[in-house]
């Protein structure tokens, strides 16, 4: 019999695909912590309106009244974005075409359905305060990563980036500001849109499934959605999940770091191609949409640090935090 094969895995859930007998499926499982958003996740794929239901996967068996808590999806005999960015041999146009049509159905469909009004402090609650705990979280993690982020700025190559906390502390202190990025209304999302999470057909680039939905329920803004693609693409993020991300140097005092190196440069036209694809569909949608993207990009980054640092790989979570500063200074040279 076939052995089951692991999608992802996170700190409260994993998806993997299982054999069994009647075919394969694709499992989303959770731990105590983590099974309300599989319960959610369920009441949501069996709700679906007709126009949505191309695009997610069919619930085949769920479990969400005690442990285990699941739910199998039909198999998915497909890669993901992922995988076609790190390993695949698509061209550069195909994935482009895949990410233009994906970014269609967003604005389109997906963003169209449901919408809610804005609760007061919404900015501050979904993106700053989450990045700061998070932060904050992974520094008692890791003593070495709490120095970093008590150093008043971090040098990179000799670009020097200030605290992201005090910077983050700074945005939520601008009225102006939080009012500009706070959205019109909140709106039916994917929200946890990494490329880990699309699978897509090569030869009917329309054909596109999405898994692990969270904000579909949990009403969010459009930029969410986008600053997640931002992350994956701008951000480098499963390059620096996956682990192909060395850092050279790093001094004593954990100021200064030089050269974060990743690996795969042969990957990068595919990377730098979907994501000025990405970029240039937010330019088309207005400047406040590209400017909240790429602020949902920046808080997103920071906020999975700790995911990236997962059982001990401090590189991977400095990685991460530079490229979540990198993130933060183009959205502050943008304003």
């Amino acid at each position: 019999m076939k052995e089951s094969r692991l999608i992802r895995e996170g700190l409260q859930s994993k998806i993997e695909v299982l054999p069994k007998e009647s075919g394969d499926v694709v499992r989303k499982s959770a731990t105590e912590a983590g099974k309300n958003e599989v319960i959610e996740q369920v009441d949501l794929l069996l709700s679906l309106p007709d126009e949505m239901k191309p695009y997610y996967p069919e619930i085949v068996e769920y479990q969400v009244d005690k442990a285990p808590y699941y739910y199998d999806m039909v198999f998915i005999d497909l890669p993901t974005m992922r995988d076609v960015m790190l390993y695949g041999d698509q061209n550069v146009q195909v994935t482009i075409e895949q990410m233009s049509h994906l970014m269609d159905f967003l604005q389109g469909v997906q963003h169209r359905w449901s919408n809610v009004a804005v609760p007061e402090g919404y900015v501050k609650r979904k993106y700053l305060d989450r990045a700061i705990k998070r932060l904050y979280g992974m520094a008692d993690k890791d003593y070495r990563f709490k120095r970093i982020v008590d150093n008043a700025s971090l040098s990179v190559d000799g670009e020097v980036f200030p605290n992201a906390i005090h910077t983050i502390d700074s945005i939520g202190s601008n009225g102006l500001l939080i009012a500009h990025l706070t959205p019109d209304r909140l709106v039916s999302t994917h929200g946890q849109l990494e490329f880990a999470h699309i699978f897509v057909n090569a030869n009917e680039p329309t054909n596109f499934k999405l898994i692990d939905h969270r904000g579909i329920n949990d009403r969010l803004d459009p930029g969410y959605d986008y600053g997640k693609l931002l992350v994956s693409s701008s951000g480098a993020h499963d390059w620096i999940e996956e682990g192909f991300v060395t850092i050279d140097h790093i001094s004593d005092d954990l100021s200064e770091i030089s050269v974060v190196n990743f690996d795969k440069m042969d990957r990068l036209p595919l990377r730098e191609g979907v994501n000025a694809a990405i970029e240039g569909k937010l330019v088309q949608m207005g400047e406040r949409t590209l400017l909240t993207s790429k602020f949902a990009e920046a808080m997103h980054l920071l906020g999975s640090v700790p995911y990236c640092y997962g059982a001990g790989h401090l590189d991977r979570a400095i990685a991460c935090y530079v490229a979540g500063l990198r993130s933060l200074t183009q959205f502050q040279n943008m304003l």
